[in-house]
């Protein structure tokens, strides 16, 4: 997700959370004048699914409404496995973002 705001939205942390184990979600600010650029970013926000390989971005065009972009993601993210769908063992070094699969750039 391309974004102006600092902080992270509860929608996008509740999607980090929903796709944990299947995909991992970030949030580029617009300040980050390399990434935007690289990725041809010209409105925020913006979401774009980076699929691996040499494939191409895909660029969501929908409306940022939490359904929407629900299913959306879940158009890329592989299914879930009964290993993935289990708890993580907590452990003290991990901090919350890492438990989410949620990275800030």
């Amino acid at each position: 997700m391309f974004s102006t705001k600092g902080p992270t939205s509860p929608l996008w942390r509740s999607l980090a959370i929903e796709f944990e184990g299947r995909m991992t979600l970030a949030q580029v600010r617009d300040t980050q004048k390399k990434v935007v650029a690289e990725f041809n970013v010209d409105k925020f926000p913006t979401l774009v699914v980076l699929p691996g390989g040499s494939a191409e971005g895909i660029v969501y065009n929908g409306e940022m409404k939490p359904d929407l972009l629900l299913k959306f993601l879940a158009e890329y993210a592989p299914e879930e496995t009964p290993e993935a769908a289990a708890p993580p063992v907590e452990s003290k070094s991990q901090d919350t973002l890492g438990i989410l699969n949620f990275i800030l750039i």
